[in-house]
């Protein structure tokens, strides 16, 4: 029978050791956000070959001027023009669309001449996505609105918090009337009004109104993209469905209960927010997202479509009657502030859930209002950063001083630990057992200078997702060279931090804050109790080095708090090695009374 042996503590480092950076690269590679990369052009082929596959949706994808285009229709009096505080664009008077929206806010990139964020586009650009508003029926031979009708408007122009009335008249003298207003945020607030002659046959057969939110969906290589996706919540359960789902899917439905359901993209929402009656009268809407992919192509069009009955039916006379119902529709950015309001004001139950904040939603949450709070005081999101670290070390230094002491007690115990080693060397099991016994006889934890690290980890990978997908975050500057917390340091030692005209690999851009971050981690090093085993000592002077290069394509803003951290744990340790030196005076001082 073979003799089982444990692993030597210094093995056991080495492989604790190995796994981390393995963990950490698996962590870079997979999870941490590549630097933006300028988006490919799509070449004249590759332009044919999708226009191909989406032209059985009527729709012209690529090859004409957008800006000429929608400035055409309004010269033609084809659009209504739509202008906020925060919002601009237009809306298309063939087939009632919603389909030119810019958010005034927001850059297209940190270039402050990069121009307006384009959220909503027409059907003929590469990036169509529209909201159109209508309605169907049973019966295909009824004269209802279609997507090539042409309204009529009450006015030119709608400004935020005012109106307009879009109407049209069929050939039974039934009336369709779309009421548009904006209020001076993102939120539209829709209503559909039939006024129905009992002679037209839509009185009878039953029509209902929708609305359509139709979209170009594409696959990026680049990891710092968000993938678009359907998002929405549905009998009070949030659901997420992505493009790969809806390519081997191709079309679902949900009936009842629908509360909000849209398009999310990285930064920005469209979404349609149905209204919901009292128990005695049922919403009875359904909702259905069907998909049509491109061949051989990560693109594809995706249609949400949330069909309602017309509830409010009210009999005006003996000709006619009227059916309307009122709906919302967000189109913007996602800000935490602005989708809580809403969520309170329209009771649209978890509409901050549009923000990805991941499984820490619980610490994700309250570190964004944390960070937004200092930032309305102080007015830069780096100094918040910095702020937010002193409140996390405040809250961990109880912790940080016993695994301290701890720390300095377990190098005082090393001339025994090596005694013990030599008693037991060739039983590593006893040697383990009996170690074991003497931390327990002198009341030490080996992990406790262990614990405030990991404490600090949900906070660090909650802080990464914040800087990650918060539209707060979004080009938000610090001092000097870092123009943007939420993407890497964009200096290279390799070109000495831009001295040099060349952009080195990747993989060689490591900057000047991970720098400065590797220099605070060797000081900090030489404050703690180094480590008897030359092997174990080795190692743990090799981990700046490797921090440093893996912390390289972390968001800036990430380096920044770790750095700062790593500058306020030096002056802790001082502190605490300032008050264990006052508190053995002490204790030597009561012993010589003694």
């Amino acid at each position: 029978m073979k003799k089982v042996t444990t692993i030597p503590e210094t093995y056991r480092l080495i492989i604790a050791i190995l796994l981390s950076i393995i963990l950490l690269t698996m962590w870079q590679t997979f999870i941490v956000p590549k630097q933006n990369k300028s988006s490919k052009q799509y070449k004249k082929t590759h332009t044919e070959s999708i226009k191909k596959q989406i032209e059985d949706i009527g729709i012209e994808a690529f090859g004409y001027n957008r800006s000429e285009k929608i400035l055409n229709d309004i010269a033609n009096n084809q659009r209504i023009l739509v202008d906020t505080q925060y919002l601009k664009g237009s809306i298309n008077l063939i087939g009632a669309m919603i389909d030119d929206i810019t958010l005034k806010k927001y850059k297209q990139s940190i270039d402050i001449n990069s121009g307006d964020m384009t959220l909503l586009s027409p059907i003929d650009d590469k990036n169509m996505y529209t909201a159109t508003f209508g309605w169907i029926s049973k019966d295909h031979g009824t004269d209802l609105p279609k997507s090539s009708t042409k309204w009529s408007a009450d006015s030119k122009k709608i400004n935020q918090n005012e109106e307009i009335n879009l109407y049209w008249i069929n050939k039974h003298g039934t009336k369709f009337v779309i009421n548009i207003s904006v209020d001076n945020r993102y939120m539209f607030k829709v209503r559909q009004t039939v006024i129905c002659n009992v002679k037209d046959p839509a009185y009878s057969n039953n029509i209902r109104n929708y609305i359509s939110i139709k979209r170009i969906m594409r696959k990026s290589s680049d990891k710092s993209e968000s993938m678009p996706q359907v998002i929405g919540v549905i009998k009070n359960s949030l659901k997420e469905i992505s493009q790969d789902d809806l390519r081997k899917t191709q079309a679902k439905i949900y009936e009842k209960d629908i509360h909000w359901i849209g398009f999310s993209d990285k930064y920005w929402l469209v979404t349609a927010i149905p209204t919901h009656f009292s128990e005695e009268k049922l919403s009875k809407e359904k909702a259905r997202i069907s998909y049509k992919a491109a061949h051989n192509e990560n693109i594809g069009i995706t249609q949400i479509d949330l069909i309602q009955e017309n509830l409010n039916n009210n009999n005006n006379s003996i000709k006619t009657f009227e059916q309307s119902i009122t709906n919302h529709l967000f189109i913007g950015a996602k800000e935490l502030n602005c989708l809580e309001k809403y969520s309170q004001q329209y009771n649209i139950p978890l509409f901050d859930r549009a923000i990805d904040f991941g499984i820490l939603y619980f610490i994700t949450k309250p570190i964004l209002m944390l960070l937004v709070y200092f930032y309305k005081i102080i007015g830069n999101f780096g100094l918040a950063i910095l702020l937010l670290t002193i409140v996390v070390k405040i809250a961990l230094f109880p912790l940080a001083h016993k695994g301290f002491k701890s720390m300095n007690h377990m190098k005082d115990l090393q001339p025994k630990i090596q005694k013990l080693r030599i008693s037991y060397e060739n039983n590593p099991m006893a040697l383990q057992k009996a170690i074991t016994s003497m931390y327990k006889q002198e009341g030490i934890s080996p992990l406790s200078g262990c614990l405030p690290i990991l404490l600090q980890m949900p906070i660090f990978i909650s802080l990464y997702k914040v800087l990650s997908i918060t539209i707060e975050m979004r080009f938000a500057p610090f001092f000097g060279w870092i123009h943007d917390l939420s993407s890497a340091d964009p200096t290279s030692i390799f070109n000495f931090f831009g001295l040099i005209e060349w952009n080195p690999p990747r993989f060689m851009m490591i900057g000047i804050m991970p720098i400065l971050m590797g220099i605070t981690m060797f000081i900090q090093q030489a404050l703690n109790p180094q480590p008897v085993d030359p092997t174990q000592a080795k190692l743990i002077k090799a981990m700046p080095f490797i921090i440093t290069y893996m912390f390289s394509s972390f968001p800036s803003g990430l380096v920044v708090y770790w750095t700062w951290s790593n500058i306020l744990s030096i002056f802790q340790q001082i502190l605490i090695k300032k008050l264990e030196l006052k508190a053995n005076s002490r204790i030597d001082k009561s012993t010589l009374l003694k």
